[in-house]
């Protein structure tokens, strides 16, 4: 199981703005997606996988549709957080 930290959120949330699915400009982004880090550490904690909680941010709240360049981007962003939380858990 994996706590969240000030540490792990500042890193998370970093991919996240690199993400930016939705696009939004360069210093809005570390903003834009600060409320689904805690979002994704419970994700990782149910099933050790954060993607399934992306698509879910980028589907439900934000209201948009899966498309493949998003699924291309999610998968790589996804393999990042998710390696940052199997470190935190060897920890």
């Amino acid at each position: 199981m994996v706590t969240l930290t000030e540490d792990l959120f500042a890193q998370i949330n970093a991919v996240l703005a690199e993400w930016n699915p939705i696009g939004v400009p360069d210093g809005t982004a570390e903003d834009e997606y600060q409320s689904y880090v805690a979002v994704l550490v419970e994700s990782w904690n149910r099933a050790q996988d954060v993607k399934p909680a992306m698509v879910w941010v980028y589907t439900q709240p934000m209201g948009y549709d899966v498309n493949p360049a998003f699924s291309r981007a999610t998968r790589l962003f996804a393999t990042q957080i998710n390696q940052l939380l199997q470190a935190q858990e060897s920890t």
